[in-house]
């Protein structure tokens, strides 16, 4: 990765590591996945989770080998 932290995507669900922390969910608890961030994060994939804060993957076109495939 390009960037400092980690992006798991399994079968499960999904993992985000950044330097601020861990956030994790299954797949049936993501309601919606947009590209459309409150902030000003480059190229995000938004996973809206209800009662919680969204998970917000920003600058995803840098995670791994592929990373725009990843965004796209």
């Amino acid at each position: 990765s390009r960037e400092p932290g980690r992006l798991r995507l399994t079968p499960a669900g999904i993992e985000h590591a950044t330097l601020l922390g861990t956030r994790s969910a299954t797949w049936d608890q993501i309601t919606d996945i947009a590209d459309v961030a409150a902030s000003r994060a480059h190229n995000p994939i938004v996973l809206t989770i209800p009662d919680a804060k969204p998970i917000v993957v920003s600058n995803a076109d840098r995670y791994g080998d592929a990373g725009p495939a990843v965004y796209w």
